[in-house]
């Protein structure tokens, strides 16, 4: 592992806990948690997660993987630190993006303490906005690390702009060709940069977001499967249904039927 941690951010992550704890109970304290760990820092400690080790501070951002050891050593008495705990549980959009295990927010710490206490708070009252907070966070941290990565080819700006051109034509039937043609690059390159950024291609990350799409609408509206198909950019009906039941290993009235008397 290295002083990162690949983490399936095309997905939203579901939020299991948020809160403010305080340690210090023992001098150290040992973790391994089956869920992912996300930690503001308020006091100084030694961190180790894993086989790396880390001089926590005031500031400091943390994210300990799944099935990881972690232990702390703490320097300050009474140490307090907000804490969130969150899990992947659907396979959805392919790709991983790197995260940083460590993060120093720099004087970016007082935006980023009042937006995980805002989390906590929401937690408790709205736990789908704060899974949405959760989220975007941890892709302003992963854009952080992209940005001081210079050698990171995984957000090449022919990638990102791929990636919101197909999310803005999806329904229209958009394909990989027509994708390379408005980016100018060949399909060849942009094959390439899909491989190392998302671990897919061009036409397979354009059929998963509109699985993706359909999945979401099929099972929190109430539109017709033949509405869905044509807003998923799939206008042959038997073909969408065909591709439905492949990757989503039931039929779309099946999903409907099951899902939409439940919201």
């Amino acid at each position: 592992m290295e002083e990162s941690v690949l983490l399936p951010l095309y997905n939203r992550p579901h939020l299991l806990m948020a809160g403010i704890a305080t340690h210090g109970h023992s001098p150290k304290e040992r973790f391994c948690n089956h869920y992912y760990a996300l930690h503001l820092y308020r006091y100084r400690a030694k961190l180790r997660i894993g086989r790396h080790s880390f001089d926590t501070r005031l500031g400091h951002v943390s994210i300990t993987p799944a099935n990881v050891p972690s232990e702390y050593t703490w320097q300050e008495a009474n140490p307090t630190h907000v804490y969130i705990h969150f899990e992947f549980r659907e396979e959805g959009t392919p790709g991983e993006i790197a995260v940083p295990l460590l993060t120093d927010t720099g004087q970016d710490f007082n935006e980023t303490n009042a937006g995980f206490e805002d989390l906590v708070g929401l937690f408790v009252y709205n736990p789908i906005r704060a899974e949405i907070r959760l989220w975007d966070m941890l892709w302003d941290i992963a854009d952080r690390f992209a940005t001081e990565s210079q050698s990171d080819e995984s957000f090449h700006p022919a990638l990102r702009a791929a990636m919101g051109r197909i999310e803005r034509m999806l329904s229209t039937g958009i394909g990989a060709g027509e994708i390379a043609r408005d980016t100018g690059y060949s399909l060849n390159h942009l094959n390439r940069l899909f491989a190392k950024g998302l671990d897919t291609t061009v036409h397979e990350y354009i059929l998963s977001r509109r699985m993706s799409r359909a999945q979401y609408l099929l099972k929190y509206t109430d539109l017709p499967v033949k509405a869905i198909a044509w807003e998923c950019g799939i206008r042959d009906l038997q073909l969408f249904n065909k591709t439905v039941r492949r990757r989503l290993g039931m039929a779309p009235t099946k999903i409907a039927a099951r899902y939409r008397g439940r919201n």
